[in-house]
């Protein structure tokens, strides 16, 4: 336990002059209290809620662009999710208020929103133990991503009982790192 920063700052100096191999930093406070640890701020009345770095845009992949309609719901599912996980009730308003507004300046309609973030609130809210009733899909594809037409082949093929994922369509670098002329196996640089 410190007594006052430069306590902590003489403590720092010396465990960073042990060694040059590794090296510490340290966290203080800020004004109000809080200090945030990976992905959490810790508040002083020892609630949390998201932290995001000052260097945070909130950009995130736009609800136009040709990506999956999966990947743009995990979006959503997925900072929904944290906001559950580690915020304390208290802050879990603004949390869930703060993300729709981002979303939504990333071209995500209101009602997408909404509807997956209420999915994703009952998800976490049922019983661990609760099995699913649907079958277990008895086979499994994987299908380039198609803006068009991956949604209609996943909803046909759900019919034979088989689970589809999509890939992204290859870009440049993919295409033209997989057409390089290889040297022989065997060859040394001078």
């Amino acid at each position: 336990h410190f007594t006052d920063r430069q306590h902590a700052t003489n403590f720092l100096q010396h465990i960073n002059g042990l060694t040059e191999d590794l090296q510490y930093t340290i966290e203080y406070p800020s004004s109000d209290g809080s200090i945030p640890f990976l992905d959490v701020l810790i508040h002083p009345d020892r609630t949390t809620s998201i932290y995001r770095k000052p260097t945070h845009t909130n950009l995130y992949t736009h609800y136009s662009s040709s990506s999956p309609q999966s990947t743009k719901d995990s979006l959503i599912s997925s900072l929904t999710r944290r906001a559950y996980t580690l915020c304390t009730p208290c802050h879990l308003p603004e949390e869930l208020l703060f993300i729709k507004q981002t979303l939504l300046s990333n071209g995500y309609p209101l009602n997408r929103i909404r509807l997956i973030m209420e999915r994703t609130k009952t998800s976490l809210h049922k019983t661990k133990n609760k099995r699913k009733s649907t079958a277990t899909p008895t086979s499994k594809t994987n299908l380039p991503y198609h803006a068009a037409y991956s949604k209609k082949m996943k909803t046909a093929l759900q019919r034979y009982d088989i689970t589809t994922t999509s890939s992204s369509p290859p870009n440049l670098m993919t295409v033209l790192n997989t057409n390089k002329t290889r040297g022989p196996k065997h060859s040394t640089c001078n």
